[in-house]
């Protein structure tokens, strides 16, 4: 700011005859006396020669004020004036100017510095102002602070602003900041445009290697059905080969003999192992020697139809069918069948090949709040059962697939759909709470209706089969239970297959599956990310057996937990759980 102006151009009163001792430029000068009582003369103004007054005045004590027009130009930099945020600063040019109106409250307020008085009371007032605007908008602030101040202002002190334009600019550090935003917005904008740029390119190259695949796996069907006359097993593929390829004939006998005589010591010492170990359960009292034969028997014929189920190896080339073992069980990994008159969780004998029908197969996940941060991995799943399915095109004709998901309400995203590479898998998007009735509301009005079109379409149809995957406890804890009911006194009561993770309660997830034994839950339940990438590998491994079975006529559920999935039971949940 400029340097102090005093109005008041004598501190103490003097006499009249002395006024002409104040050193003044100005030739607008009003003179007060005092009369008492706090009442004050004044004298008036004369343009020249103010000090000359009659006799009878000359020696009263009197003050001599300013009463010209001021203009001056002022910098707010000591005191800047704060933004929205209260970070960041204007700092303001003013071109002022002002003129005493009231010497009299000039004088009993003992106004010193005319600078003083109307540069703080300017600064308030553009405080307020500057308070309601952000940095980057000091052209919009200016313009109000000027649209207020433009009709002038009068001060209580006795002073009128008769003039008043401001100039607002950031301080150097919010420049800074302001330059460093507009840098920022100019690389998001760049960004944005890349990144449209690279998802089309993305795009584009998708499109190109699934008509490329696509392509390739017509050549491949096509060259599958001009062979399909050829008897099958290991010699059969052989004999594929050396009729695109003769120069391999000696090596393809001589590796064709190893074979046989490989295929024949892994029976013999297949053999051998069974005949241990009924040994052993003799000697352990657990079965009799007189059962011992019909275990044979059924052990054969166990092996015989899991070989003949598979690639049939050795069928049609001379050689003893590959036989294969059934899946690890154990407390976690026991084998649950289900399909025939013997009731869930009843081991029963290979059925015969038998014309190939479907399954109706339900994926319901879980996409509540909870699992926001695993929604990703659980479209990937999607993804990945997908990519099984449509790599195995035998298995997903036997397999009709709909997604649910499901929170406070449920849809289906995938209606029934034979999986192929040209198939929309759904996006999936979490939030909401968590609500089995809108679940199971929506399979009693879902699967019934597919079922009676699957029926009308091809036969036979399986009994449908859902695999729930959920991440915590419903809202509606009361009321789901009546619809579960009623979906499992329908005559087409699907299996439900139920996986818990997160915060999900194992007697909430015993209590979702049907049957019982069918429930499973993750190792680690509180990593959600490495438990839904566990689920996916046990979905496509019972998906893809559930198919298969379909194919050879022989559908059932032997699912064998993978690494981090356990499987849970009644009477393996502490507490009490609800029956079916």
């Amino acid at each position: 700011m400029t340097a102090e102006l005093s109005l008041i151009l004598n501190e103490r009163p003097l006499p009249r005859n002395r006024l002409g001792e104040v050193e003044t430029t100005s030739t607008n000068i009003a003179v007060l006396y005092p009369v008492g009582d706090g009442a004050w003369e004044i004298e008036g103004t004369r343009p020249r020669r103010w000090w000359q007054r009659p006799v009878e005045k000359s020696r009263r004590p009197c003050y001599a004020v300013d009463m010209g027009d001021h203009r001056r130009t002022g910098e707010f930099l000591r005191t800047p004036l704060p933004c929205r945020d209260q970070a960041h600063r204007f700092e303001a040019t003013v071109d002022i100017g002002f003129r005493v109106h009231d010497p009299v409250e000039l004088v009993r307020r003992g106004v010193r510095d005319g600078l003083d008085v109307v540069y703080g009371h300017l600064r308030r007032r553009l405080r307020a102002h500057t308070r309601k605007f952000a940095i980057d908008q000091a052209d919009r602030a200016e313009e109000h602070i000027n649209a207020d101040v433009e009709s002038g202002m009068r001060l209580p002190e006795g002073i009128t602003v008769f003039h008043c334009v401001v100039h607002l600019e950031p301080d150097a550090e919010a420049q800074e900041y302001i330059r460093e935003l507009t840098r920022s917005d100019r690389r998001n904008v760049l960004e944005r445009f890349g990144h449209r740029n690279l998802v089309e390119e993305t795009r584009n190259r998708a499109e190109i290697e699934r008509i490329e695949q696509v392509a390739r796996l017509e050549r491949e069907e096509a060259e599958r059905r001009a062979l399909e006359s050829l008897p099958s097993g290991v010699w059969a593929l052989l004999q594929r080969h050396l009729i695109k390829h003769p120069e391999d004939t000696g090596y393809a006998v001589e590796a064709f003999r190893a074979y046989q005589e490989s295929v024949g010591a892994r029976e013999e010492i297949q053999d051998q192992r069974q005949t241990e170990l009924l040994k052993f359960l003799v000697e352990k009292d657990v079965i009799r020697q007189a059962d011992v034969p019909a275990l044979r028997e059924d052990m054969r014929r166990r092996i015989e139809g899991s070989a003949g189920a598979g690639a049939g190896a050795g069928a049609g080339d001379g050689t003893p069918a590959a036989r294969r073992s059934l899946p690890a069980t154990g407390t976690d990994g026991a084998p649950v069948m289900w399909g025939g008159s013997g009731g869930p969780g009843v081991v029963r004998e290979p059925a015969a090949p038998a014309a190939t029908g479907v399954v109706p197969i339900y994926v319901a996940l879980d996409t509540s709040y909870a699992t926001q941060e695993c929604v990703g991995e659980l479209g990937d799943a999607l993804r990945s059962l997908q990519t099984a399915l449509a790599n195995s095109p035998d298995v997903s004709r036997a397999v009709r697939l709909s997604v649910v998901p499901f929170a406070e309400r449920a849809r289906v995203r995938l209606p029934s759909t034979t999986v192929g590479w040209d198939t929309d898998v759904p996006t999936l998007s979490a939030g909401g709470d968590r609500r089995y009735g809108a679940l199971f509301e929506t399979l009693l009005d879902r699967v019934p209706a597919d079922v009676e079109r699957l029926k009308r379409q091809v036969s036979p149809v399986h009994r449908p089969v859902v695999f729930l995957l959920t991440a915590g406890e419903p809202e509606d804890a009361a009321d789901w239970p009546e619809r579960y009911r009623q979906l499992g006194e329908h005559r087409y009561a699907p299996i439900i297959v139920a996986c818990g993770i997160g915060r999900a309660d194992p007697r909430t997830v015993v209590r979702l599956a049907n049957p019982s034994e069918l429930a499973y839950a993750a190792e680690s339940p509180g990593a959600l990310g490495e438990a839904v990438g566990q689920y996916s590998v046990f979905l496509q491994n019972a998906v893809l057996h559930i198919g298969r079975g379909a194919v050879a006529g022989n559908v059932d559920l032997l699912l064998t937990c993978p690494m981090g999935l356990r499987r849970i039971t009644p009477d393996r949940v502490a507490g009490p759980t609800a029956d079916h």
